[in-house]
């Protein structure tokens, strides 16, 4: 499924399961990114993606590049432990 066909499911969802504010805005969000077409350039499979640091749970910052040298690198964005498709994500990852 493209990047662009996504919304409206997520409308229908948000709609039909919830109510809340923050899934509102959510959805607000995502329609803006798209309508301002940054999809258009974002990274398609099966990309590379550019060398970057980020902090980890620690504030510590990690590298892409010297993660690499250890190996595969699986990256997660997480919206919060509040959001349960995330938590169900992360304990299958740290189960594998």
């Amino acid at each position: 499924m493209s990047l662009q066909r996504k919304p409206s499911g997520v409308r229908e969802h948000l709609q039909a399961k919830t109510r809340s504010d923050a899934s509102i805005e959510m959805l607000k969000v995502m329609e803006g990114a798209l309508s301002s077409e940054l999809a258009d350039r974002a990274l398609q499979a099966p990309s590379l993606a550019p060398s970057f640091s980020l902090p980890d749970e620690h504030d510590k910052p990690v590298s892409l590049l010297e993660s690499l040298r250890d190996g595969p690198v699986v990256m997660v964005f997480c919206r919060g432990t509040w959001w349960p498709s995330c938590t169900r994500e992360l304990d299958a990852l740290q189960a594998a």
